[in-house]
């Protein structure tokens, strides 16, 4: 799996939640203790609207919280881009991904589009220092059946209505996101 996260963003897919359980612990353990490697745990269970992203997000980059009700979309991609520290890796493990899924297909697909877009931002346009960034979305069928649509975005950009995309540069140097899928009960 740390092979194929090199280049890839993962979805892993399982209907036990036993086994997203367990594989979530295991690999998160694996993940922390390779060296210059920073995991950040999303607690998916949670997250069914923009405040709930938001205060997630900030409460796990330890910034303070008092203006999670007003942030945007935006500010949860400048939050994603200032990010604090410098790991060699860095991993957001999103589990049980699915549930903002269930609660918000556009939302989820805004914020999926953000986690990839600033990951390849680090790779491709930011000089110094290199952060390979991924992201790791563990969740069951339904993750799974959005991970097979060739319209979502784990095949391609987010399309937005005016031309005044946060993404721009992306768009134009990454033709897609690299995402894999990855069953566990197969």
């Amino acid at each position: 799996m740390v092979q194929l996260l090199d280049e890839h963003h993962v979805a892993v897919l399982a209907d036990d939640p036993r086994l997203r359980r367990h594989f979530t612990r295991v690999m998160i353990e694996h993940l922390r203790a390779l060296p210059e490697t920073d995991v950040v745990s999303i607690d998916g269970t949670r997250l069914v609207d923009l405040p709930s992203i938001a205060g997630e997000l900030t409460r796990l980059a330890d910034r303070p919280a008092g203006h999670v009700e007003r942030m945007t979309i935006d500010d949860v991609i400048d939050l994603l881009r200032d990010w604090p520290g410098t790991p060699h890796h860095r991993y957001f493990f999103w589990r049980d991904a699915d549930v903002l899924l269930d609660a918000d297909v556009d939302l989820f697909a805004e914020l999926v589009n953000a986690l990839f877009a600033v990951a390849a931002e680090r790779e491709h346009l930011n000089a110094e220092p290199l952060i390979l960034q991924r992201a790791i979305l563990v969740g069951n069928a339904k993750l799974g059946a959005y991970a097979e649509d060739e319209n979502g975005q784990f095949f391609r950009w987010r399309e937005d209505e005016d031309s005044s995309s946060p993404f721009w540069e992306i768009l134009s140097c990454v033709e897609r996101p690299p995402v894999i899928t990855y069953r566990l009960d197969d």
